[in-house]
């Protein structure tokens, strides 16, 4: 993610074993505890009040988490400890909870007795845990992973940045610059629908747009050519799309937004007397300043790329153009934006080839999609709740540099026309937030945060 989200750590321990362990455990406890510590502070602000070894402990720990302003709660048991401390410690705090089951045993010893059997319990622990979760009506959200392998430690940074990510959605403010088009019924999202994640939308008016645009003169102009010029791409930028620019970010900067979506086809931009142009350059910076936006008016596919991007680092706004029945690969693209950080090489600025409005073209980007693992994900609400689908696979080549827009051949895992049924049938909105990697098991964690059913091809 772009910041660092903040942790709470509670590492439960117990005392009644301590008289017949050795006299090194109870400090051996206490690095343990710190070696969990310093795991999830190479990538997150972290609360962490040390070993909870009784109530009177597990109070003050609550006490320093909820002066935390937690997002995530880790449960990490140093050994098998009664589960009502970690219960204690966790009270009251409106946070989704992992339970790090942190197994570090890789094979037990020979002759083994009682001393050297509860040295390493922290898997009792975590049972006991997911039990109180369980009878309080919680899934528990489990990984377990040794912190000392650098594989399985990726596997619990990856938990808890999809449950803080899930958690940032749940708090969203978004932006909506232009009504869906119309017929676009799979684009729609209610402020009902909206309001059973957290999310709040603001909507900008046309006059409030056109306002911002005449605002943007050349200095906002200019700030934005220095921008461009930061991150290096190529090409020209016509000025009216860099005034477009200025205004879409100011927009954005006002309201705090932390994504959102255009609709270019309609009064808000290409018909407009005021712009008449699209806004894909302004799309694009806000992606490369961490701020995803769709198309279109398609806010669902805005939350679907925020969560994409805090989980694996980038999301490129797209769809499936068509599949190619010989080589088993859908192109996917779109129609001149996106987020750089899913290109390979340098993105280049031209006139939009396809959508022209009253005052011109506009600048378009484009970019190969970067090859390698990627994964697919929609995010819809459904008549009961939302749905987060994801569809793994890779990108095996870009094709087509002529089409003035991101563009990579997708190849799904599983492959063949298979996979396209059971991706039509997964229900997903027709545009997708492509992601760098295969995210399908962080995905899974999200979606529990979110309330959300799952499905993933």
């Amino acid at each position: 993610m772009s910041r660092r989200p903040r942790i709470g750590l509670v590492t439960p321990s117990f005392r009644l074993f301590d008289e017949q362990m050795p006299a090194s455990f109870r400090a051996g406890l206490v690095d343990r505890a710190e070696r969990f510590r310093a795991v999830l502070a190479s990538e997150f602000e972290v609360a962490h009040w040390g070993l909870v070894s009784d109530s009177r402990d597990a109070g003050e720990a609550n006490e320093h988490l909820k002066a935390g302003r937690i997002e995530v709660i880790v449960v990490a048991p140093t050994m098998a400890a009664p589960p009502g401390y970690s219960e204690d410690a966790t009270s009251g705090l409106d946070a989704p909870t992992v339970i790090w089951n942190t197994a570090t045993t890789k094979r037990l010893p020979d002759g083994l007795d009682q001393a050297a059997a509860h040295e390493d319990t922290a898997l009792l622990g975590a049972l006991m845990f997911a039990n109180t979760m369980v009878r309080s009506g919680t899934a528990p959200i489990v990984v377990s992973a040794s912190p000392e392998d650098p594989v399985q430690v990726r596997r619990v940074r990856e938990t808890v940045r999809a449950a803080a990510a899930a958690v940032a959605l749940r708090r969203a403010n978004v932006i909506r610059i232009g009504d869906p088009i119309p017929g676009y019924t799979n684009v729609l999202a209610t402020g009902d629908e909206l309001a059973t994640l957290g999310v709040t939308e603001h909507s900008v008016g046309i006059d409030e747009l056109a306002d911002e645009f005449a605002a943007a003169g050349r200095g906002a102009a200019g700030e934005i050519s220095a921008r461009i010029a930061e991150l290096g791409w190529t090409g020209d930028a016509d000025r009216r799309s860099r005034r477009l620019a200025a205004a879409i970010r100011r927009l954005v900067d006002s309201l705090d937004a932390d994504c959102g979506t255009v609709n270019c086809h309609g009064p808000w931009f290409r018909s407009s007397p005021d712009i008449g142009i699209v806004g894909c350059l302004g799309v694009s910076l806000c992606a490369a300043s961490g701020v995803p936006i769709s198309c279109t008016g398609d806010l669902p596919t805005a939350l679907a790329m925020k969560l994409a991007r805090d989980i694996a680092g980038a999301s490129l706004y797209c769809e499936i153009f068509a599949f190619e029945s010989e080589t088993g690969l859908a192109l996917l693209a779109n129609s001149g934006e996106g987020d750089p950080a899913t290109g390979n090489g340098t993105p280049h600025m031209e006139p939009t080839q396809y959508y022209p409005g009253r005052h011109g073209r506009g600048t378009a980007l484009s970019f190969p999609i970067t090859s390698g693992p990627v994964t697919l994900v929609s995010l819809t609400p459904t008549d009961r709740t939302w749905r987060l689908a994801c569809a793994t696979g890779e990108i095996v080549e870009s094709r087509y540099p002529g089409l003035g827009a991101p563009n990579g051949m997708f190849r799904f895992d599983g492959g063949g026309t298979a996979a396209i049924d059971r991706w039509l049938a997964a229900g997903p909105v027709h545009h997708h937030a492509l992601a760098p990697g295969r995210i399908a098991e962080p995905l899974t964690v999200a979606a529990r945060v979110l309330g959300a059913e799952y499905m993933a091809v």
